[in-house]
């Protein structure tokens, strides 16, 4: 184990926020064991706990993110905007193409109280012309495979849940349906008073003719 004292607490701090960046451009979960392993290995847990602090504030200060840690069992890290933003300019395609399936998704998820059945998502997704016009499939010419975007490349960003629950309605009780929710990244990043302004624009109307939506701001 290297000796405290020979610590350089802004350095190894540097190399956990290049380490952290690297990762960012995919949205990507970061292990914090595979991270302690890589950049600072026999390190106590006390000098890696100052390292972090400072890695934090860096992050925050000169890069606008948050450093998150999720839950502890998964010893996960994430980064996110510690602003919300308008969207960058140097997106890839694919990035733009994910987003744009993501922001009807989450608005339908928003609008619908907190969960969407993936039905209820499938529709939309064949209304907006994402999707090919087909009950059963996913395709999209455009887009490619919107299931894994959705299933996959979303969920595991943490900007979707996607899991099963009890129907609403109780005449299909003992059927559970598959559901989406809004995963913490969107939680964190994406301002819900802009998806309800979003929605109002779209169908023409004031951000008054939701009032359930509205008060749920307040919450």
């Amino acid at each position: 184990m290297v000796d405290a004292d020979e610590i350089d607490i802004d350095d190894y701090a540097g190399q956990v926020v290049l380490y952290l960046l690297s990762q960012q451009c995919k949205n990507s979960t970061v292990k914090k064991p595979e991270l302690i392993k890589a950049v600072l290995p026999d390190l106590g847990r006390k000098n890696i706990k100052a390292i972090f602090d400072e890695a934090k504030n860096s992050l925050k200060k000169i890069h606008g993110a948050n450093l998150i840690e999720l839950e502890e069992s998964t010893k996960q890290l994430m980064l996110v905007n510690a602003v919300p933003t308008d969207p960058p300019l140097n997106w890839s395609d694919e990035i733009r193409k994910q987003q744009a399936i993501l922001l009807p998704v989450l608005s339908l998820i928003f609008m619908s109280g907190g969960s969407a059945p993936e039905n209820d998502v499938k529709t939309l997704l064949r209304k907006l012309r994402i999707i090919n016009d087909n009950e059963l499939s996913y395709d999209s010419e455009e887009f490619g495979d919107v299931e894994k975007i959705l299933k996959n490349v979303l969920v595991s960003q943490r900007y979707l849940n996607y899991g099963t629950t009890k129907p609403r309605n109780a005449a299909e009780k003992d059927v559970p349906i598959s559901v989406f929710t809004w995963g913490i990244r969107s939680e964190l990043e994406i301002s819900k008073e802009k998806i309800l302004k979003f929605v109002s624009d779209v169908y023409g109307v004031d951000v008054t003719n939701w009032p359930d939506q509205l008060a749920s701001l307040n919450r």
